[in-house]
């Protein structure tokens, strides 16, 4: 694969953030469109695990003020609660297209606007909102407030969104991650010390369950603590799976070694 320039205005380091392959791939993404001059979108769309809402939080927390992260409940996608969530209160007796006026206010131009679980913006409301109305209001409100907006959720997003042909047309450089990547679990080995191949082959097992990487996590640290000196082996990693539940019934024994 072709090695990727970097942008002339790098991201801040951060040391605490562990930085695998798929999160380099979203924060590029991310940061790509806050280069564009004038408004632009993107979308990250991801199994369960991968790292989504983790590389969401570090791009809001290394970016400060220049961004702003909202998390899209399920049943709360119409434009009336996403407003509520934006502004702090909630607006009354007020129709969804004068709504933009202050949202745009509170989000600022040249911002970018990170959505999470953002497949609950496709949803049928009560009243005249239509199926989906969610998607447009932001996009309405991005191109007129000049902020950029980053969609990110599940699966299910990128095939919501190429049904929609303002939305689908304006992504620049979308991300779809179907499962977790084996370099992906290397890192987290790596960021909590562990080393070896058959840490690595029971961790990669583990990440493939719901849950994904944070599998990965929980097991890792539960393991540090079976291990009086430090050193994480198979063994303690075998122990925190069996402890946490993440051994398919029946196959105790086997994730014990015998």
């Amino acid at each position: 694969m072709a090695e990727l320039l970097q942008f002339s205005r790098p991201l801040p380091a951060d040391d605490t953030f562990i930085r695998t392959a798929v999160a380099d791939d979203i924060l590029r993404s991310i940061d790509l469109v806050r280069h564009i001059e004038g408004p632009a979108m993107t979308m990250v769309s991801g199994a369960p695990g991968v790292g989504k809402t983790g590389t969401l939080d570090h791009y809001a927390r290394i970016t400060g003020d220049a961004s702003i992260m909202m998390t899209v409940a399920q049943g709360e996608g119409n434009p009336s609660h996403l407003a509520s969530a934006l502004m702090g209160y909630t607006p009354r007796g007020v129709g969804t297209d004068e709504l933009r006026q202050p949202v745009m206010g509170c989000i600022g131009r040249g911002r970018v606007l990170l959505v999470d679980e953002a497949q609950h913006l496709y949803q049928r409301h009560r009243g005249t909102c239509t199926k989906g109305a969610g998607f447009e209001w932001l996009r309405a409100a991005s191109a007129e407030g000049g902020f950029d907006v980053a969609f990110c959720g599940d699966l299910t997003l990128h095939r919501i969104i190429d049904g929609f042909g303002q939305l689908s047309s304006r992504m620049r450089r979308p991300v779809i991650i179907p499962g977790v990547e084996p370099a992906d679990v290397l890192a987290k080995e790596h960021a909590e010390g562990i080393a070896g191949a058959n840490a690595n082959k029971l961790l990669t097992a583990a990440a493939r369950l719901k849950g994904g990487l944070r599998n990965v996590e929980n097991v890792a640290r539960m393991a540090k603590l079976f291990a009086a000196d430090g050193t994480v082996t198979a063994g303690h990693i075998r122990a925190a799976l069996i402890d946490l539940k993440l051994v398919p019934k029946g196959e105790t024994d086997h994730a014990n070694g015998s």
